[in-house]
């Protein structure tokens, strides 16, 4: 239904044809039922795309163009007096999201407004146009943080993978960003100074989006040669150092929603992606 809304409004509709809840680069407003900590809303926080509800397509569509957006945001639902819970909990019941996580979809519409503020400003730019959340970054994603999901949400965010893995060949001061899901590491990065300073949890990525307070710093520890699985049998003195905090592109906090203002994009480049929150299938974060 909205789909055909959209097109005859002169929209794109953006799916990806091998995945329903997959983030299709490009995409300037995302269309849910109601915001849930999936893959696809993150990447629209992190492009700086428009979160909206249904009504802005409705809207739209019975005026025969593009309304503003303001009004339709899920941060245009006021925060007080419970009315953006109840608003959630009662949209989650329409979308059939079983076991839905109310104060997620709340955390998940504030780092929202806060990130597309920070993206756009006052000034008159197009979402999803002027880069993202992560733009500036160069990332190296060691072992279990070389995952899609995080990889989809780095490049939603204007971010550039350089590497998959630590090459001892890579100078870090190409790199802005290591990211591990562990706090043991290769003994080749653990003895380097700078990779420390720039070696994060990949849970950065989440608190860049979704956090108020600056992201922990990781514990590194020289690995022994046994932890690699050499065969070697032999053992080493493991050393810590704490890996200074360094907050290149975190997202900052931002004025209020009355000081800052919001963007508005280009009505002839909207490009629009739809999703029932309750068939996502996406990964939660």
């Amino acid at each position: 239904m909205y789909e055909a809304m959209i097109r005859a409004l002169g929209g794109h509709v953006m799916a990806n044809p091998t995945s329903s809840s997959s983030w299709v680069q490009g995409t300037t407003h995302l269309v849910i039922s109601v915001p849930i900590s999936c893959e696809k809303c993150m990447c629209a926080i992190a492009s700086g795309a428009w979160l909206l509800r249904p009504s802005f397509v409705e809207a739209s569509y019975r005026a025969g163009q593009w309304v503003s957006e303001r009004e339709h945001t899920w941060a245009a639902v006021p925060r007080d007096g419970d009315v953006r819970r109840k608003e959630v909990v009662e949209a989650g019941e329409r979308a059939g999201v079983e076991r839905m996580d109310v104060g997620k979809s709340l955390d998940l519409i504030a780092g929202w407004e806060r990130v597309f503020r920070t993206i756009h400003g006052t000034a008159g730019t197009s979402a999803g146009v002027v880069g993202g959340a992560f733009r500036g970054w160069r990332v190296v994603l060691v072992g279990a943080a070389n995952t899609s999901s995080y990889r989809n949400l780095l490049v939603a965010g204007g971010a550039e993978v350089v590497s998959d893995g630590w090459d001892p060949d890579t100078d870090p001061d190409a790199v802005t960003h290591v990211l591990v899901q562990s706090n043991r590491l290769d003994p080749h990065m653990a003895a380097n100074d700078i990779v420390r300073s720039k070696t994060y949890s990949a849970t950065l990525i989440i608190q860049s989006l979704m956090g108020d307070q600056p992201p922990t710093p990781v514990l590194l520890r020289r690995m022994s040669s046994r932890s690699f699985g050499t065969g070697s049998g032999s053992s080493a003195a493991s050393s810590s150092a704490s890996g200074s905090v360094n907050n290149v592109g975190a997202v900052p906090q931002t004025a209020s929603r009355e000081q800052a203002g919001y963007a508005r994009p280009q009505r002839q480049a909207a490009r629009v992606q739809s999703i029932d929150a309750a068939s996502t299938g996406s990964t939660a974060y």
